[in-house]
């Protein structure tokens, strides 16, 4: 895997608050406070996803970072095989809609960090994954 050299910087939640030549990180406001979502592309084809990185709040994630982990390498392994939008929905479904006990109140109607990563997903695959992957 290529290192990733990302700056992060505040703007508006539904823009990528870091961008490099290689990466887009997010950051989305969740109930344990904030996690970290940085989509890594790849040299040859910049529009393809290469891996992702996610990183939760180190002080109010009761969850750890095991969890999102986990998650960003099943993740890394399901984006490099999308061969159609299909696959591409089935994974924004499967992190979509998951609720945490910590919900807390947000413009983006976030219920966990896995919804967060559903929807930082949804909005990268359709528009950057998918239109110009070439098989």
């Amino acid at each position: 895997m290529g290192k990733e050299n990302t700056t992060i910087y505040e703007i508006e939640t539904e823009q990528p608050i870091g961008t490099t030549l290689n990466s887009r990180t997010y950051r989305k406001e969740v109930g344990c406070g904030h996690i970290y979502l940085t989509l890594v592309f790849r040299e040859d084809k910049p529009n393809r996803i290469d891996y992702v990185k996610i990183e939760g709040c180190k002080k109010r994630n009761d969850c750890g970072n095991a969890p999102l982990e986990a998650i960003a390498d099943l993740l890394s392994f399901s984006i490099r095989r999308i061969r159609n939008q299909h696959e591409a929905d089935a994974i924004i479904k499967a992190l979509s809609n998951h609720r945490c006990n910590r919900v807390i109140p947000n413009p983006d109607h976030i219920v966990s960090c896995y919804d967060a990563i559903g929807k930082v997903l949804k909005k990268e695959l359709i528009a950057d994954e998918i239109s110009s992957k070439s098989v």
